[in-house]
């Protein structure tokens, strides 16, 4: 699993990902998934996390357009 994979899965669809639906798209383990979003991150990427009201209290996950 690389950089890659995660921005191409992340820009292919326009929805909201929930961390364990991301893992099992990318076929990682949620721990490698956060490792994998931090990496993106500090090379610039723009992933985002939300968790409030609007998404049900759950942790969501999208890329910046």
């Amino acid at each position: 699993m690389n950089l890659n994979d995660l921005v191409y899965v992340l820009e292919g669809s326009n929805r909201l990902w929930t961390p364990e639906s991301l893992s099992q798209k990318l076929g990682i383990t949620p721990c490698d998934l956060a490792k994998l979003i931090q990496k993106a991150r500090s090379e610039g990427v723009l992933i985002h996390c939300d968790r409030s009201e609007a998404t049900g209290f759950k942790t969501k996950l999208w890329m910046a357009p």
